[in-house]
């Protein structure tokens, strides 16, 4: 996951934009992470954890829609191995964050 990637810690939103070729994959990592989230890592799965255990589920939608069209890029076949990296790394945050629901 994004944790355990060093260079990817502390905010995470400028950093992963400027590492990513993709412009799909930016777009989604602009969702994923809005300018100013102050939850976690500033992502979408960090605030759904949060609201798990707080008993809401607010970013729930949200997250299940990234994560399709994360996983439509991941499947394209167009990524770069960098951006492959980083998509598959969003995918798993999210995933976790979504299974704590089920």
């Amino acid at each position: 996951m994004l944790e355990n990637r060093q260079e990817l810690t502390g905010t995470n939103r400028e950093k992963l934009l400027s590492m990513v070729q993709d412009t799909k994959l930016a777009a989604y990592i602009n969702e994923v992470y809005r300018p100013g989230a102050s939850v976690g890592d500033g992502g979408t799965a960090d605030k759904l954890i949060m609201e798990f255990y707080e008993g809401s589920s607010r970013h729930l939608p949200k997250a299940k829609e990234r994560l399709v069209g994360i996983n439509r890029i991941i499947d394209s076949g167009k990524l770069g191995l960098n951006d492959l990296d980083i998509a598959e790394a969003l995918r798993d945050d999210l995933e976790y964050a979504i299974d704590l629901f089920k």
